[in-house]
């Protein structure tokens, strides 16, 4: 077709020769863009996806990694920090309930692989990859697990030391207990 881009990750599950096959892939900007929250950001160069298929009777076996060079916003103290993506995955695609034994060359746990029933006669590899980036990151990224945040009164980063504000803010609803002598 003149001016349509061939898919490379979608894949003839009859083309898969017998040793496997392998796809890998730089992403465009756009792709990662629309699978990264507020707080992530594509740092330099292009997210890659890099996968191996494999034929396991019936079904297909697809062993991937995405690499990408992000950075984040601390969700406690808003300091921008790297975040090197570099996230492995295991899947089976499985036509219909069938379930055959695994390839020689799948060194994974068949117990730890994630299965997507197929009917037709392809598979997509990359929304499975989109899946993988949003799974791989996390839901509030923090620069360090021992982040002091900010001052809520005047902006400063405690990791950086204390600041000089006095807060004794109770709630209202709990000032009687402050009354109470013990």
């Amino acid at each position: 077709m003149a001016g349509k881009e061939a898919k490379p990750f979608v894949v003839s599950i009859e083309e898969i020769p017998d040793g496997g096959m392998e796809l890998a892939r730089d992403m465009p900007e756009e792709w990662i863009s629309g699978l990264l929250g507020p707080q992530f950001f594509r740092k330099e160069g292009l997210p890659r996806v890099e996968v191996r298929i494999l034929r396991a009777g019936p079904s297909v076996v697809a062993q991937g990694r995405v690499r990408a060079s992000l950075g984040f916003i601390c969700a406690r103290c808003a300091e921008e920090m790297p975040f090197p993506l570099d996230h492995s995955f295991s899947h089976v695609f499985v036509r219909g309930h069938e379930t055959g034994g695994l390839p020689d060359g799948v060194d994974e746990d068949p117990e730890a692989l994630e299965f997507t029933f197929i009917e037709g006669a392809t598979i997509d590899i990359e929304p499975l990859a989109a899946e993988e980036v949003v799974l791989a990151l996390p839901q509030f990224p923090l620069c360090s697990e021992s982040c002091k945040g900010v001052c809520q009164h005047c902006g400063r980063n405690l990791n950086e030391g204390s600041c000089e504000c006095h807060v004794d803010v109770v709630d209202p609803r709990w000032e009687k207990l402050r009354q109470i002598k013990l």
